[in-house]
């Protein structure tokens, strides 16, 4: 499954739903949260875009760690646990139409290991 673009809401049909609600259907076994689309911003970090879900530039609510444009989704945190629980693959995908991909890879594949996955 293709997550995090919300492409069909600017027609009639509704918002993506919560990342858990599709890790609940069996016939769903791998899903690509898009985009990581900045790879470095202010403070050095990535910035993430997942529509409606997690936006901090049409949600004030959603936070971003201090000195960066990098958010802080929670929900989609406890929901990627819940996913990987279920047996689920959850995959991230950088790039995307806009994306801005100017970094040192060794450095932004260390960086991306150590905020998202198992470093440290």
């Amino acid at each position: 499954v293709y997550w995090g673009q919300n492409s069909a809401a600017s027609g009639a049909l509704p918002y993506q739903k919560p990342l858990r609600a599709y890790c609940d259907d069996d016939s769903v076994d791998i899903i690509l949260l898009s985009f990581l689309y900045i790879l470095k911003s202010d403070g050095g970090y990535p910035v993430l875009n997942f529509a409606n879900i997690c936006d901090y530039t049409k949600n004030a609510s959603v936070p971003v760690f201090p000195g960066t444009q990098l958010m802080h989704c929670s929900d989609m945190g406890t929901d990627i646990k819940y996913c990987q629980n279920k047996g689920k693959v959850v995959l991230l995908s950088i790039g995307g139409a806009t994306a801005q991909l100017n970094s040192d890879a060794a450095t932004f594949s260390q960086q991306v290991w150590d905020l998202f996955m198992e470093g440290s």
